[in-house]
C-alpha cells in the first residue's frame, strides 16, 4: 500500500514538473527582430525562417539602391517602433512594459527629427545618451534587451546620418562661393584685359597717323625747287607754318600727356580695386581668428607695385601673404614705431624752437 502511494506521488511530481517546464517555455518563447528582413520571429521558427530570409531576398531590398541612408533608418525604425508597439500590448511584467513604452517614444521622436540642422543634431545625441543609460541599466528579458540594443545601433546610425547630412551641406556652400569667387575675379581679370587691349589699339592709331603726317610733311618740304624772289617767300612761309604746327603740336601733345595721367591713375585706382577685393574675398574664408585678418592691405598693395607682380599672380601672392602674416604685421609695427619717434622727435623740436624764440623775445625787451 505504502509503495503504490509512493508510485502515485513520483507520477503526479514529474507531471507537475513537465507542467511548469512547458509553462516557462512557453513563457519564454519569445519573438526575435530578424536582422535582414527585419521582422519579428518567433524563436521556435527562427530555424526555418533563416532558411527562407536568406534564400528569397525581401521585396524592399531591391529598391533600397533608390532610397537614402536616412530613409532606410527611417524603415528600420518604423517596423522596430511596430514591434515594440505589439509585444507591449502582451507584456504582463509592468517593468518590462515601462521599458517597452519609454522604447517606442524614442523611437517615435527619433521618427521626428528630418532635418541636419544644429538643434536637431544635439537632440538626437541626447536621444542615444538616454538609450545608452537605458540599456545598461535594464537587467530583465531578454527581448525587451534585443529591443533596447536595436534601437540604440538605430539612433547611432541616425546620428551619422545626420552629421553627414551637414558636411554636405556646408561643401555644397562653400563649394557655391568659391564659383562666385572665381566668376568675380573672372570677370574683373576680364574686363581689364579688354581695356587695356583698346587703350594699345588706340596707341597703335595714334602712332601710325602720326607717322603718316610725318611723311608727307617731310615730302612737302624736301621737294625739289628753285631759288627765286618767290620761292623765297615761299620758304619763309612754310617756315612760319612749321614753328605755328611744331607749337601746336607740343600743346597737343602736353595735353595728350595730361590726359594719358589720368587715365594711369584711373588705372592704378582700378588696379587698388580689384586687388582689395580678391583680398576681402581671400579673407572671408578664414577664421575670424586667424592672424591673417590683421594684415593690412596697403601694405600688401605697395609691395605688389614695387614688386611689380602681374594680376594673373594676385591669388599666390595673397595666399602667401597669409600663410606667413607676421612678418606684415612686424612691418606694421616697425612703421607705426617710427611714426611714434618720428613725431617725438618732431615736438622736441618745436619744443626747442619756441623756447628759443621766448628767449630771443626777452632779449629783446631787455
Amino acid at each position: 500500500m505504502q509503495s503504490k502511494q509512493g508510485h502515485s506521488y513520483l507520477l503526479s511530481h514529474k507531471s507537475s514538473k513537465s507542467e511548469c517546464i512547458k509553462k516557462t517555455v512557453n513563457h519564454l518563447n519569445y519573438s526575435i527582430p530578424c536582422i535582414n528582413c527585419d521582422s519579428l520571429i518567433p524563436t521556435v521558427d527562427v530555424d526555418k525562417h533563416t532558411q527562407l530570409c536568406q534564400a528569397n531576398t525581401p521585396p524592399h531590398s531591391s529598391q533600397s539602391k533608390d532610397l537614402t541612408a536616412m530613409e532606410e533608418t527611417d524603415i528600420k525604425l518604423k517596423k522596430l517602433r511596430q514591434s515594440i508597439v505589439i509585444q507591449s500590448k502582451t507584456e504582463t511584467n509592468t517593468h518590462n512594459k515601462k521599458y517597452l513604452i519609454r522604447a517606442e517614444e524614442l523611437c517615435t521622436q527619433i521618427l521626428k527629427l528630418q532635418n541636419s540642422d544644429d538643434k536637431e543634431y544635439r537632440k538626437i545625441l541626447d536621444i542615444s545618451e538616454e538609450i545608452k543609460m537605458i540599456t545598461e541599466s535594464y537587467k530583465g528579458v531578454l527581448l525587451v534587451q534585443l529591443f533596447l540594443e536595436r534601437l540604440h545601433s538605430l539612433a547611432l546610425v541616425k546620428q551619422k546620418n545626420m552629421r553627414s547630412l551637414n558636411s554636405e551641406k556646408f561643401q555644397l556652400i562653400n563649394n557655391l562661393q568659391k564659383r562666385n569667387i572665381q566668376d568675380i575675379d573672372k570677370q574683373s581679370f576680364n574686363f581689364l584685359i579688354n581695356k587695356e587691349e583698346l587703350t594699345n589699339a588706340k596707341q597703335r592709331l595714334g602712332y601710325q597717323a602720326q607717322t603718316s603726317n610725318n611723311y608727307l610733311r617731310q615730302n612737302e618740304i624736301f621737294r625739289k625747287t628753285q631759288i627765286t624772289k618767290f620761292s623765297r617767300e615761299n620758304q619763309k612761309q612754310t617756315v612760319c607754318e612749321l614753328k605755328s604746327e611744331i607749337l601746336t603740336k607740343m600743346s597737343s601733345s602736353q595735353c595728350e600727356e595730361e590726359v594719358q595721367g589720368g587715365e594711369d591713375v584711373q588705372n592704378s585706382n582700378n588696379y587698388q580695386r580689384l586687388f582689395y577685393s580678391k583680398c576681402l574675398n581671400l579673407k572671408a574664408q578664414l577664421s575670424n581668428i586667424d592672424p591673417a585678418q590683421k594684415v593690412p592691405l596697403c601694405v600688401l598693395f605697395k609691395e605688389v607695385l614695387s614688386r611689380r607682380i602681374p594680376i594673373t599672380q594676385w591669388n599666390q601672392f595673397i595666399l602667401s601673404a597669409f600663410d606667413k602674416p607676421s612678418q606684415y604685421l612686424e612691418l606694421q609695427k616697425q612703421n607705426i614705431f617710427n611714426q611714434a619717434s618720428a613725431f617725438q622727435n618732431s615736438a622736441k623740436q618745436f619744443a626747442i624752437n619756441s623756447n628759443f624764440k621766448e628767449r630771443l623775445r626777452n632779449l629783446k625787451i631787455i
